[in-house]
């Protein structure tokens, strides 16, 4: 092999090689993680939901466990790539942002996967939480090095106006 060409594909490597190492963490990845680690971070007793998320949603939409991408789609009303599915624990959940119709973050998982648990109390297949005027506080527990959030039940918690609602799919 000449030199010139030996030259040729080591820049042609270097070249594959910078552009892999490059490609940045994607945005809804960026905000899971983030929402994540400001759960896995709390320190005190109570949080409220809004504080949570440091990124432009919305609607949050948490899931119970054994929910497929499609049936959270047909909640949610929109198909993507960016929602995943976890389907292996009985404990796991998935929590899917949205802003307008774009998904903005996708949780997905169960407490010993992911280091926390949101408990949202008594529900079927999921809730909805919007960001808009949300009063949605969590209490915060911590056993077993597993931080658990809490919907309390309080008077503003749970409206129709925000908070920890009960919504139905659309028809």
């Amino acid at each position: 092999m000449s030199s010139k060409k030996g030259f040729l594909l080591v820049c042609i490597m270097m070249v594959f090689t910078l552009c892999a190492c490059s490609k940045s963490e994607s945005s809804v990845a960026k905000n899971t993680k983030s929402f994540s680690e400001a759960v896995k971070g709390q320190k005190g007793d109570r949080v409220m939901f809004n504080d949570l998320a440091d990124f432009e949603w919305e609607n949050a939409y948490i899931f119970i466990a054994h929910k497929t991408k499609e049936e959270m789609e047909d909640v949610i009303g929109l198909k993507s790539d960016d929602i995943s599915e976890f389907l292996e624990d009985d404990d796991a959940f998935n929590i899917v942002f949205l802003s307008g119709d774009k998904v903005v973050a996708n949780v997905s998982g169960s407490p010993s996967t992911l280091g926390y648990d949101i408990d949202m109390g008594m529900v079927e297949n999921y809730r909805r939480i919007r960001k808009e005027n949300n009063t949605c506080e969590f209490g915060v527990s911590t056993e077993d090095e597993i931080v658990t959030l809490t919907c309390l039940r309080q008077d503003s918690g749970i409206t129709t106006g925000g908070g920890c609602e009960d919504f139905m799919p659309k028809k």
